[in-house]
């Protein structure tokens, strides 16, 4: 048996309903506190808070958002540039400080994030997202 199959049987007291329960209130947590704001943010360090292993919140988020860890702070991210691009305290800066802002560690991080996410560039993002004036 490998590493793999061994961590995974170890979880098989994690249903479905479990893993759900468990990540909605991770997405709680997460929207309180902001804790994917903080660059180069580890999973034990989120996985304390919800009273879990590492390789249980990373088993939970597989089973119920089918994302990893990073893919899942990924999408937060994002979501919070898209919100910051039309707040008028923000308008000067560019999607690189935004990203970096909102934890990315590098813009690449970012481009990789709206790709997966969006399926779009920050280009497009910019002017899909950005709020026109009437």
């Amino acid at each position: 048996m490998d590493k793999s199959e061994h961590s995974s049987s170890q979880l098989n007291y994690i249903d479905y309903g479990m893993a759900l329960e468990y990540s909605r209130l991770l997405d709680k947590i997460m929207q309180r506190e902001k804790f994917y704001l903080i660059q180069n943010l580890k999973i034990d360090e989120i996985s304390k808070h919800l009273m879990l292993t590492s390789k249980e919140l990373d088993y939970i988020l597989q089973k119920a958002k089918r994302k990893s860890f990073n893919q899942y702070l990924d999408d937060l991210r994002v979501t919070e540039v898209k919100e910051m691009i039309n707040i008028p305290e923000y308008e000067n800066c560019d999607l690189e400080c935004l990203a970096e802002s909102c934890g990315f560690s590098n813009f690449n991080d970012f481009e990789s994030a709206l790709c997966r996410v969006y399926n779009t560039n920050p280009q497009e993002f910019r002017e899909q997202f950005i709020e026109q004036d009437v």
